[in-house]
């Protein structure tokens, strides 16, 4: 009897030891498969985040390199060769209307006198530098001391007057006296160093431009040309371009008159032959601007009278 009830008790207990075994091996089951799921999900998150990483990635090397592309194109399009240190432009804050009416007025009280000694309607610099700075509410400066005429903001203005007469006007001093290279320039002359003229003149025409900039906190400049036949009066801007004339390679030919001997060279890229001509003269040791007719025909060209 006595040992009926201890073997059942052995029983007892070797079935509690196999449920508490078999327990604890489900829940080892239990725990190591949620250990696997959860290695497999962040696994799957890890590879779904590489995913993106990578995506991303791509995305943002493809978005440079189309910025990349873009800026080549732009580049290649930009042919410095076929860029002008002074071209036409346009300037809005002229206010055309009062510029016209100062004009009319001028000319109504000397028409009388062009008539007669049928000569072009000539203006004199002392009214069309006061016009141009009321009629851009900017300040006169310089009184044929400075480079520039008009001072407006960040903008600078030189104003000059030519008459025109056939194909070409009278000329425009751009620059003169060069002082730091003046003996030079006539052995460079002698010489046929042509090259060498054009750099004497560029340091020269850069630093005369720089100056003004730094002088009046410039970011731009301009000349503004009143152009005048006999019975009309036309007014031409020109936006002088630093940045050109500072990277363009210039590009010059001799220009002899046989019978006075008189030797120029004409620098062909600093404005269109369309427009005018730029030559810089031995004799004068000046460097001068002519316009063309043509450019009465161009869009920013304005006609003031009648």
């Amino acid at each position: 009897m006595y040992g009926n009830k201890k073997n059942q008790a052995l029983n007892i207990k070797n079935i509690e030891d196999v449920k508490e075994e078999t327990l604890t091996t489900k829940k080892d089951e239990v725990k190591e498969e949620t250990l696997t799921t959860k290695k497999d999900e962040v696994k799957e998150e890890t590879l779904t985040i590489k995913k993106d990483e990578v995506k991303e990635e791509t995305l943002t090397i493809k978005k440079e390199d189309d910025d990349i592309d873009d800026l080549i194109s732009k580049v290649k399009n930009v042919n410095i060769e076929d860029k002008f240190v002074i071209e036409p432009t346009n300037l809005d804050i002229i206010n055309i209307e009062k510029l016209q009416e100062y004009i009319k007025k001028y000319i109504s009280n000397r028409n009388e006198l062009y008539m007669e000694k049928k000569s072009n309607l000539w203006l004199e610099s002392i009214f069309t530098e006061w016009w141009i700075a009321k009629s851009i509410n900017g300040k006169e400066i310089g009184a044929g001391n400075s480079p520039i005429d008009i001072h407006k903001d960040k903008i600078g203005i030189d104003v000059f007057n030519v008459c025109l007469n056939g194909n070409m006007t009278n000329e425009k001093s751009i620059m003169q006296n060069f002082t730091s290279s003046g003996k030079d320039l006539d052995t460079y002359f002698t010489k046929e160093n042509y090259d060498e003229i054009v750099e004497l003149f560029k340091k020269e025409y850069i630093e005369k431009i720089l100056k003004v900039y730094r002088t009046y906190k410039l970011d731009e400049l301009y000349y503004i040309g009143f152009i005048s036949t006999k019975k009309e009066i036309y007014m031409t801007i020109l936006k002088v371009n630093l940045d050109i004339l500072q990277s363009i390679n210039l590009i010059t030919e001799k220009v002899c008159n046989n019978k006075k001997d008189i030797c120029s060279i004409n620098i062909k890229n600093m404005i269109k032959n369309d427009f005018g001509n730029i030559k810089l003269y031995k004799a004068k040791k000046r460097l001068e601007l002519r316009l063309n007719k043509n450019i009465l025909q161009n869009e920013h060209c304005i006609k003031l009278f009648p």
